[in-house]
């Protein structure tokens, strides 16, 4: 939209960074783009313990994510939430509070609960498991969240993704 000058508004700092970081990502090739979500997504560290509503938590969301979330979704750039936390439910709460449906049905979640998991055998596509160290089935290391999620963007859109087609953004 033009301002009666003709030019178009002007975009804040952290609007351009979100538009410069989703054009980045698309172009690198990123297929999934992975989100820590304590002290990442939300600029406070829940420890997997948040003991208020999922409102409480939605002020803490950073702006840049709130931005970067759709833009991505809008390039055609899977994203997830990727997290030690078990509260998967409160983070999807988080999500519904923070994004459009259209958006949030999108997001993949990762955390630790049992609503996932991960044999041997669905890790080779990811990365060479020479890569790995032994930390593709180690819920102590994001990498096993990382394939999970990958496998998930697998079965949604019928392409592989594997480690380089995939970006952490973690604190």
């Amino acid at each position: 939209m033009a301002s009666v000058s003709g030019r178009r508004p002007s975009v804040d700092q952290v609007e351009a960074q979100a538009l410069e970081a989703a054009a980045g990502l698309r172009s690198a090739g990123a297929k999934l783009v992975c989100i820590d979500f304590d002290a990442t997504f939300v600029a406070v560290h829940t420890g997997g313990r948040w003991t208020r509503s999922a409102t409480e938590l939605r002020a803490h969301v950073r702006r840049f994510f709130l931005l970067l979330v759709p833009l991505l979704c809008e390039a055609d750039v899977s994203v997830a939430i990727v997290t030690f936390s078990p509260q998967v439910a409160l983070i999807r709460d988080v999500l519904r509070l923070s994004f459009a449906a259209s958006v949030a049905e999108q997001l993949v979640v990762r955390g630790d609960d049992r609503s996932w998991s991960l044999a041997h055998a669905q890790t080779t596509d990811f990365a060479p498991l020479w890569q790995t160290d032994g930390r593709h089935l180690d819920r102590k290391f994001k990498l096993p969240f990382m394939i999970s999620a990958a496998l998930e963007v697998q079965g949604r859109r019928g392409a592989v993704v594997r480690n380089r087609d995939t970006v952490l953004v973690d604190d």
